[in-house]
């Protein structure tokens, strides 16, 4: 019973990581190209 609400929880959880995830992932991207341009201004 509760590995089975575990892993219930685990599969409603593992896309909302992946959003997470990938949105962070974006932004340090981001953060990195505006970091270059800076460094391109300078």
């Amino acid at each position: 019973m509760v590995g089975r609400r575990e892993s219930r929880w685990q599969e409603n959880m593992v896309p909302l990581f992946h959003m997470l995830s990938s949105s962070r992932r974006t932004t340090e991207w981001n953060e990195v190209a505006e970091r270059k341009t800076d460094d391109r201004k300078q």
